[in-house]
């Protein structure tokens, strides 16, 4: 089957978010308001990612209301694979830029230790967006952390120009979302999470 435009893809998921926005909206308020509270509060919202991914893969491939209890993953071990996995992409990057920091400020010069900060930032995006698709991979195919890191590495790899005009878009769509004190992010997360599970499916399988 041929695969969606970049276009199409967005227009798609709009209108799948149209039938399914309220899921959405009430777990990225409800993500904001638990990340308020300190430490109990960030632990907790680390249960955000795979639920807006069940979100995301469940909205993207009905037509129909999908029911609010049915976007949590219903095995504690996916929502630890999920976890884990996103840890372990964020790892590298995030031991850079902390090393860095740990220098500078320890010999009172950080201002002068930039580059392995935005080393470690610029690491940081590269491997958020070629590792994009991991916990779709792991809630779509229950794919084991290993797995799921090679699954979504060798389809980002295999379709590098297609994912860097995706990831661009999804930059702009909530560039736009920001707008008004970022009163639009409320559509524009959640929708993003329906586009890339559209766009995990079209690269995964070829069908939408």
């Amino acid at each position: 089957m041929e695969r969606l435009s970049l276009s199409q893809l967005w227009q798609t998921a709009w209108e799948r978010f149209k039938v399914n926005w309220i899921p959405g909206v009430i777990i990225f308020l409800a993500g904001i308001v638990i990340g308020l509270i300190p430490f109990i509060g960030n632990i907790a919202s680390l249960i955000l990612p795979p639920v807006m991914v069940s979100y995301g893969l469940l909205t993207w491939t009905t037509k129909e209301e999908v029911k609010f209890s049915a976007i949590f993953p219903s095995q504690i071990m996916t929502y630890l694979k999920v976890i884990v996995g996103l840890i372990l992409i964020s790892l590298v990057p995030l031991l850079l830029i902390f090393a860095a920091m740990y220098t500078g400020l320890r010999e009172g010069e950080i201002a002068n230790t930039p580059y392995p900060i935005i080393l470690g930032v610029a690491l940081m995006i590269v491997l958020q967006a070629l590792f994009f698709s991991y916990p779709y991979w792991i809630i779509d195919k229950d794919l084991d952390i290993i797995g799921g890191l090679k699954a979504a590495l060798q389809t980002s790899l295999s379709n590098i120009s297609s994912l860097i005009l995706f990831m661009l878009s999804l930059l702009l769509v909530n560039l736009i979302g920001m707008i008004a004190c970022g009163l639009g992010l409320l559509v524009t997360f959640p929708l993003s999470f329906i586009a890339m599970a559209g766009f995990y499916k079209e690269l995964s399988s070829g069908t939408s």
